[in-house]
């Protein structure tokens, strides 16, 4: 089981590092090459990184070792599913602004 875990965990990581350069470069067409896109990205990240400590801490010692394990990857999954959507969104919706600019 800690040979799953520990996959789970590593695509968890690259999954997460994708994603926040992906957000960046989102940003930064329509705010432009600037902290300020690299910041609201970084804050977010890491703000979503203590919400889900704090929430997964409470939760996490009410389980047993496997369901912790199955709840994890669970919500990594819906994560990574919820991500893709809103990603595919909100690119869309960048896209029609810029062109509306122009």
């Amino acid at each position: 089981m800690s040979l799953l875990f520990l996959l789970a965990y590593t695509c968890s990581g690259l999954a997460g590092l994708i994603y926040e350069v992906s957000w960046t470069r989102l940003l930064t067409l329509y705010i432009g090459h600037s902290t300020a896109a690299a910041s609201a990205v970084v804050a977010a990240f890491l703000g979503g990184l203590a919400v889900g400590a704090a929430f997964g801490g409470v939760v996490a010692s009410r389980l047993l070792p496997r369901q912790n394990l199955q709840a994890y990857i669970g919500l990594e999954l819906f994560v990574a599913f919820l991500q893709a959507f809103v990603f595919t969104l909100l690119t869309s919706v960048f896209i029609g602004l810029m062109r509306a600019e122009h």
